[in-house]
């Protein structure tokens, strides 16, 4: 289905032909610019610092301040307000739990595989 009602790719109208005298905007019409992230380390200087090109979104992340920004310029290059966000880690709600020891009830030491190989020997050497 095409549109929003089946009839073209957005065109407002519906199935009966009436036209609501709107149309709601094409993906291609929103994604214009461009999108990355960049790893900085000299907190709001450097963000304000760094170059953005037109149309496009960066996010500026500052580990060592648990900061990042979202900068952004229009298509014409016209910078946008700068978001300030604060961030911190976000602890599972799983419990982590450690592996528990091995059980080692079943394993045999070195002393005592010494023994065993020497009672095979032996009797590898009886049956001959």
């Amino acid at each position: 289905m095409n549109g929003m009602w089946g009839n073209g790719p957005n065109t407002g109208v519906n199935n009966n032909g009436m036209n609501f005298g709107w149309s709601l905007p094409s993906p291609s019409q929103n994604s214009t610019g461009s999108f990355m992230a960049v790893i900085v380390n000299g907190g709001e200087a450097s963000v304000n610092a760094y170059p953005v090109a037109a149309g496009t979104t960066v996010i500026l992340i500052d580990f060592n301040v648990k900061k990042f920004w979202i900068k952004s310029t229009d298509i014409n290059s016209m910078p946008q307000p700068v978001r300030t966000f604060n961030f911190d880690e976000v602890f599972s709600t799983v419990p982590v739990t450690t592996p528990a020891a091995p059980d080692t009830s079943e394993f045999v030491t070195k002393s005592e595989l010494a023994d065993i190989r020497k009672m095979l020997e032996d009797l590898t050497a009886q049956l001959k």
